[in-house]
């Protein structure tokens, strides 16, 4: 992701939320993948997941507003 290359990161955090799906950090940069990548509702439900887990996250808060405008 730091790379510039969502398409390539999703993949990689996928297989890590398979094992960790507890992982509201790895739920977050899902979503920041998934927006760059113009899936808006996959980032929102990525988003939401990552509040579920972590509801003071302001930043995923702030990603999750990004995504809904």
């Amino acid at each position: 992701m730091r790379a510039g290359r969502p398409r390539g990161a999703l993949p990689l955090l996928q297989a890590q939320l398979s094992t960790d799906p507890s992982d509201a950090q790895l739920w977050y940069l899902t979503g920041a993948c998934r927006f760059e990548l113009r899936d808006l509702s996959g980032a929102l439900e990525a988003f939401d997941r990552a509040l579920a887990l972590a509801p003071a996250n302001a930043t995923a808060l702030h990603a999750s507003a990004l995504a809904l405008e």
